[in-house]
């Protein structure tokens, strides 16, 4: 863990964050020598898995399941909320 002055941790903040971020590093931000604040870098959130099947519920019954066939077609999605009943049909 690196010790780094305030004044010089104020003046390359955007590089100090660069190096917690893509390199792991840790400062420590000191005031006329004694330690006052530590960056360290924070852990990505895990979304568990039952937050990512709710959501999938509240998707299925805003807009009905969708079949393994409309699965391949982009286009269903895109005219899904249209209520059209065959979002393949041509337009009149």
């Amino acid at each position: 863990m690196s010790e780094i002055g305030i004044f010089e941790a104020k003046t390359k903040f955007s590089e100090l964050c660069t190096q917690v971020e893509e390199a792991g590093a840790e400062y420590v931000i000191t005031r006329r020598g004694r330690p006052i604040a530590r960056i360290t870098g924070v852990a990505p959130e895990q979304e568990d898995a039952s937050g990512l099947l709710e959501r999938m519920a509240q998707t299925d019954q805003a807009h009905g399941k969708i079949s393994e066939d409309e699965a391949d077609f982009p286009e269903v999605w895109l005219h899904r909320s249209s209520g059209r009943a065959d979002p393949l049909a041509e337009e009149n």
